[in-house]
């Protein structure tokens, strides 16, 4: 991560230069294009997005119009271009763009003008382009789907978000500092309960031992769930988070992808005796080490492992 916001600084100092950002859902792309635009020289212009599959009256969005270019256009519509002049457009999930609208912005990287809907005099514009996605951008261009000459205009940084399975040493951070998020949240908006505001140390194997499929996002949801289950104020427990989980994806060995090896084999039959022998002592954790013939400190040591929640 610290070299990725290296290779962000770098891009965000060059602030007519096209940026490509890759990486999964929920990963924090549109994020990281902010972080861009903040630290350029545009961070006093707008910061405009377009979600590029979301809305069929694209042109519109986009481009905008003239009053009386179609019915109904009484008056008209600057559209997104021209909102983000002097700043940053962010196309998000720009593969979904069509071809014709794949040109169109083509040519406006190229010429910085555009013709609004209903007008045949250009607009010049004045738009630093940054373009995210969670697919493989090759693999679109060599399906036909993404337009090569576009995509080259487009790919000047190429900057990938890693999964947060690839950083499980980030989230004690980010946990931290989506909790305070989301309790500033609430507090804007005088919903704030009594209820925690910090993590028992305890929690970090839990949380890492999930696979979040969306990844902060998912993270994120944790949180959210997390500050409807506790009213008290106290910090979340590990029990907490395996009393909510079950509106989670399932707990599993930490971030193990298939396929799997003969260690991740054994250690999720590990973890599931180990669990199945601490429920059936009531979580007597001294007479479950004797059942499973090691010490109390190495069953300690496995609990914080495998994420299993201590009463």
């Amino acid at each position: 991560m610290r070299q990725l916001l290296m290779q962000a600084q770098l891009a965000a100092g060059r602030v007519d230069s096209p940026v490509l950002i890759t990486g999964p859902v929920g990963a924090g792309k549109s994020h990281l294009a902010q972080y861009i635009h903040a630290n350029s020289s545009r961070s006093s212009g707008p910061l405009q997005f377009v979600e590029c599959g979301a809305l069929a009256d694209l042109d519109n969005l986009l481009f905008g119009h003239r009053p009386g270019s179609f019915t109904g256009a009484s008056s008209g519509h600057k559209g997104r271009l021209m909102a983000a002049h002097k700043g940053t457009l962010v196309l998000d999930d720009f593969e979904r763009l069509s071809h014709r609208h794949q040109d169109l912005l083509h040519r406006v990287v190229v010429d910085g003008a555009f013709y609004p809907l209903g007008s045949d005099q250009p607009i010049q514009v004045d738009v630093r382009f940054i373009v995210t996605t969670n697919k493989d951008v090759r693999a679109e261009v060599a399906a036909g789907v993404l337009k090569e000459d576009f995509v080259s205009r487009l790919d000047y940084f190429e900057l990938r978000v890693p999964s947060l399975a690839e950083r499980p040493e980030d989230v004690p951070d980010l946990a931290r500092g989506l909790l305070a998020r989301n309790l500033e949240m609430l507090e804007r908006k005088d919903l704030r309960p009594p209820g925690p505001t910090s993590f028992d140390p305890d929690c970090w194997p839990a949380i890492q031992a999930r696979r979040f499929h969306d990844n902060i996002r998912g993270l994120d949801k944790l949180i959210v769930r997390l500050l409807a289950h506790v009213y008290e104020d106290r910090p979340i427990t590990p029990r907490d988070i395996e009393e909510v989980s079950p509106a989670l994806p399932p707990t599993r060995i930490p971030y193990y992808e298939q396929p799997r090896t003969l260690r991740m084999v054994r250690e999720e039959a590990e973890r599931e005796y180990i669990l199945r022998v601490v429920n059936h002592s009531g979580y007597n954790l001294r007479q479950a080490a004797r059942v499973l013939a090691v010490s109390p400190k190495c069953l300690y040591a496995k609990l914080r492992q495998y994420g299993i929640a201590r009463d």
